[in-house]
């Protein structure tokens, strides 16, 4: 019976955008030469022998232009070929044959070491794309459509279906002044001590699902033993392996520690794949995030780390349409995709959320200099406010705050003081902003009055 349509429930791989290393090429060519002349094969070996070689010409002569273009856009990896290599190779990576045909095909994204020109052992990017209408009529079921740039295209029609759920029992607490880059935490100098962000978090008796980077998940699963034993109910996961699963249903509190940013060179790839035309391919960081100079690649990783977090989100106990409280924790300095989720999470509550110990420790790593800072600021206002009881008013003028933290420009004060942190410092300590003085008043005399 003839196929009429084609049913997808989730979302299938459309832009392809996989890693092959100059390692891969090698073994590839090295495993091509074992197929002799004597073989139906040595011809069709031969010539992606010839292509790898061209790739690796083309590698070394790239300056610091990221794209590699294609090499023969008509060529297709020979199915015999493609058999009879998974038979001969012995390896785990069989697919690198594949990927070496998507290269010279499409080209890719090479990626380079910082300031040179030199070619980062690691990473050629593939910029393919899946087109699942083009062979039959498709319906992909995936509640992120409207979001993902990926069904962008004349290929694709998304059905807006007006939102049916509320999400009044959703609580997003986001840290936006934090940069928790996979790089930011692999780096020894600025080291951070995770036990700190438990203390504040205070998640003993809770069902907890913690998401972070795969290389950080056993140091601290280590941590979560040593302080909690194996009684507790916290559950790890890693960015990019917890789609699908259902072993984080019970939490009512995820951690998304640190952010889903797979590199510059993987979204200049998705991009291209999309056929999305860029006019900057040049990044920078702003406000702690890594951003493009161009705004539809923007676009596209903020497209990209924001479905990819709401799957993530939808594994705890939302997934059940409960009415329990569940709790959201993360370190998102992208204010777009904080709109994403206000937008996506309909009537869910968003607040800017410091973990206060953790904050601070995050800040003393990252710069030893004695200028004033936010953190010295909110720890001035705590010695001198915390310790009001009944003494009626308290103030202290903003003339003294610069005299006592060593501010040498207005700017950098009026700065510190609107900041988010220190504007939440101030609310938890009840203290307001005068014109020239920051007043406490207690509240016990307040209401005797």
């Amino acid at each position: 019976m003839e196929k009429k349509i084609l049913i997808i429930d989730e979302k299938p791989p459309i832009a392809i955008n996989k890693v092959l290393t100059r390692k891969d090429l090698y073994t590839v060519y090295l495993e091509l030469n074992k197929i002799g002349e004597e073989s139906k094969l040595f011809g069709e070996a031969s010539t992606l022998r010839q292509y790898i070689d061209q790739i690796n010409l083309a590698i070394a002569s790239l300056d610091c232009f990221k794209r590699l273009k294609p090499i023969e856009d008509s060529y297709h990896l020979p199915t015999a070929l493609r058999d009879y290599y998974s038979i001969l190779y012995e390896g785990d990576d069989i697919e690198s044959i594949a990927l070496i045909a998507s290269i010279i095909r499409n080209g890719g994204i090479v990626k380079h070491e910082a300031n040179t020109s030199t070619w980062q052992e690691g990473k050629i990017f593939t910029i393919e794309r899946n087109d699942y209408g083009k062979e039959i009529k498709t319906v992909i079921f995936d509640a992120t459509a409207i979001y993902d740039l990926e069904y962008s295209g004349s290929s694709y029609r998304i059905l807006d279906i007006p939102p049916i759920r509320r999400y009044e029992n959703f609580y997003i607490n986001n840290c936006p002044e934090m940069n928790l880059s996979r790089a930011c935490m692999n780096n020894p100098a600025k080291e951070l001590n995770f036990d700190v962000l438990l203390c504040d978090l205070n998640i003993k008796n809770k069902k907890a699902f913690l998401l972070t980077y795969k290389n950080q998940k056993n140091a601290i699963s280590k941590i979560i033993e040593d302080r909690y034993g194996n009684s507790s109910n916290i559950c790890m996961g890693h960015y990019n392996n917890v789609r699908g699963k259902n072993d984080f249903v019970e939490s009512d509190l995820m951690l998304a520690y640190g952010m889903n940013y797979l590199g510059d060179e993987f979204y200049l790839a998705k991009a291209m794949a999309l056929e999305i035309s860029l006019k900057n391919m040049e990044f920078t960081r702003e406000h702690k995030a890594r951003i493009s100079k161009d705004d539809d690649l923007n676009r596209i990783m903020c497209s990209d780390m924001f479905c990819d977090l709401v799957q993530s989100i939808l594994r705890t106990k939302l997934r059940r349409n409960t009415k329990d409280v569940v709790q959201f924790y993360s370190f998102i300095p992208y204010c777009e995709i904080i709109a994403m989720l206000k937008d996506y999470f309909v009537d869910c509550n968003i607040m800017d959320w410091y973990p206060d110990s953790f904050y601070k420790q995050y800040h003393d790593n990252g710069s030893r200099t004695k200028k004033p800072t936010n953190v010295k600021f909110a720890n001035l206002l705590e010695r001198r406010f915390s310790n009001l009881n009944s003494q009626g008013a308290m103030s202290i003028s903003k003339m003294e705050v610069k005299d006592a933290l060593g501010y040498t420009c207005q700017n950098t004060f009026a700065n510190h003081l609107n900041s988010e942190y220190v504007k939440c410092k101030l609310q938890q300590l009840g203290v307001t902003v005068g014109h020239h003085n920051l007043i406490k008043i207690n509240n016990e005399e307040m209401t005797e009055q």
